[in-house]
């Protein structure tokens, strides 16, 4: 059991029991700040990059979470005086699971990363045709934003496009795009009918489930105790 993990990854979707149950706000708290506080002491360097992203996705949520639900309460409300109290009461809890979403896939990426995306994801334990959708996703991700800047170049280049934020390209971008998906495409084909349909290439990069060095870190130890106190507190908080 210590080494095939066999209660991960399913072990971080108990960290949003709480969400699901619609539990105490104390419980959110305590795993919005418990899972982020964990990830940076398991790993910080490789959480760091995604909190800049989550930071950037939770600040242009915001603005157009409060203007759905003003639109919501200002609709359902016959006394414009509620209206800030509306919005703050819908707002909190969507807010809360977001975050609490967010801080599990931080502490999921601390304690999984392996350095690389087909050891992280062999290591978990999934099975082979979920590793293998995950691994070829994340080349196609890879592929994008690469085809993506030699788009842009290219269109620079010709004067169409400046390197720059620029209203320019805006009006080209959806020609940009278009080149960009036709190149992904492209390439996708190319793969499928050379690395992606040897047998050799699957076996080393995505290889059977009993031949993966699956380990075991002290870390896990201490996600299986989070995830066994909110498991507990949610079932509290059912009962009570």
């Amino acid at each position: 059991m210590w080494r095939i993990r066999l209660l991960f990854p399913a072990i971080y979707s108990i960290l949003l029991v709480p969400a699901v149950l619609n539990s105490s706000q104390p419980l959110k708290l305590f795993v919005l700040v418990a899972c982020p506080c964990l990830a940076f002491l398991i790993n910080w360097r490789s959480v760091s990059h995604l909190v800049g992203l989550l930071s950037i996705a939770l600040g242009t949520l915001v603005p157009f979470l409060l203007l759905v639900q003003s639109g919501v309460c200002s609709a359902s409300l016959r006394k414009i005086h509620d209206l800030p109290d509306c919005v703050l009461h819908r707002s909190v809890d969507v807010l809360l699971n977001v975050c609490l979403l967010s801080a599990a896939l931080i502490l999921a990426t601390a304690n999984e990363w392996r350095g690389s995306l087909p050891a992280t994801i062999n290591n978990m334990g999934l099975p082979r045709s979920i590793r293998s959708t995950t691994i070829v996703a994340g080349s196609m991700i890879g592929e994008f934003q690469r085809a993506m800047l030699r788009v842009h170049h290219a269109y620079t280049a010709r004067g169409e496009a400046v390197p720059a934020i620029h209203w320019r390209n805006l009006v080209v971008l959806p020609r940009m795009l278009g080149a960009v998906w036709a190149a992904e495409l492209n390439g996708f084909v190319e793969r499928i009918q050379g690395q992606w349909s040897s047998d050799q290439f699957w076996m080393r990069y995505v290889p059977p489930i009993s031949q993966c060095e699956i380990t075991f870190r002290k870390s896990d130890l201490t996600v299986l105790v989070l995830g066994g106190a909110v498991l507990i507190g949610s079932i509290r908080s059912v009962l009570s």
